[in-house]
């Protein structure tokens, strides 16, 4: 069901797009299409859970990072989840996270996945730049949304509003030095439109800075920043 399901989404997308379709619009709507995917695969597995264990009272909450947390996934881009649990890893989280990862990968999705404790996803953050930057990113999906509510918290707290100044001044450099890479200009030959100067990442930059710096979330949000 779930394969179908998402060749029936691509397919459409696709004939949409040779029809003149924006390509915003089209990743937009493949994300909420795996939103809603995500959600069945959570909830079905949750259900089912309940019926075996029906005093156990656990919970998760599956966070979607990256481009999928902003809502901007195309057809062909990897599934990035966070799935979150208090405590420790128990039966309900382990069953959760095996059913969602291997029905993304049934449907023929690329999934990357982390399975941690709020805490550990503090201390992640604080060690390396692109989890903070993914996690920034963070969306809940389904789940606890109690859970999820505390994770939107931390993140504010702990991972936008704590030294947004080196926050910037790290993700400026960590800019230059892929455009260095990449060639510095923004007339190549054949220019990377990703990674190159003036491509999606530059623009990408300049809404994670504007998060940490004003707490602009959308690109409409910089007017009034």
């Amino acid at each position: 069901v779930a394969k179908a399901y998402v060749a029936e989404t691509r397919a459409a997308l696709e004939h949409d797009t040779w029809a003149g379709a924006g390509g915003y619009d089209v990743a937009r709507r493949f994300s909420i299409a795996v939103d809603e995917l995500v959600r069945f695969v959570v909830d079905n597995a949750t259900v089912r859970f309940a019926q075996r264990y029906a005093r156990a009272h656990q919970r998760c909450a599956v966070i979607a990072q990256g481009g999928y947390g902003r809502g901007e996934m195309n057809p062909w881009s990897d599934v990035d989840l966070l799935i979150l649990y208090p405590g420790r890893v128990s039966p309900y989280v382990e069953t959760i996270s095996e059913r969602l990862i291997q029905t993304l990968f049934d449907a023929q999705m690329q999934a990357g996945w982390a399975v941690r404790t709020i805490r550990e996803c503090v201390e992640q953050a604080g060690a390396d730049l692109a989890t903070r930057t993914t996690m920034i990113d963070g969306r809940f999906i389904a789940g606890s949304a109690d859970l999820g509510a505390e994770f939107a918290e931390v993140v504010e707290a702990q991972m936008i509003a704590r030294d947004p100044g080196g926050f910037i001044e790290r993700k400026l450099a960590e800019n230059r030095e892929r455009q260095t890479r990449m060639g510095g200009s923004a007339f190549m030959l054949e220019p990377n439109v990703k990674e190159g100067q003036g491509g999606l990442r530059d623009i990408q930059t300049l809404m994670w800075i504007a998060r940490v710096k004003r707490g602009a979330v959308l690109l409409e949000d910089l007017t009034a920043a």
